[in-house]
């Protein structure tokens, strides 16, 4: 009796799914995979677009500070 009842336990948890139902699965995952690769890229393209900003705003600095030193120099000539 528990032998036929074991067997029939294992026989509703080793049923295949069907081909539609798998199609669909596989389909979902590739489309959250797919959203989740464009998140990704977006973070890395935004993250690239702050780093720009912070390069522009070192070298402007990085001019002013020149341009602040020059002067110096003159002055003490």
């Amino acid at each position: 009796m528990t032998h036929k009842l074991l067997q029939k336990c294992t026989a509703k948890v080793n049923t295949p799914k069907p081909t539609h139902v798998m199609e669909r699965l596989m389909s979902k995952q590739s489309d959250i995979t797919k959203r989740f690769l464009l998140s990704a890229k977006h973070q890395e393209i935004q993250a690239l677009q702050h780093l720009s900003s912070n390069c522009r705003t070192v070298k402007a600095v990085k001019d002013m500070i020149h341009q602040l030193q020059r002067e110096r120099g003159l002055s003490n000539v």
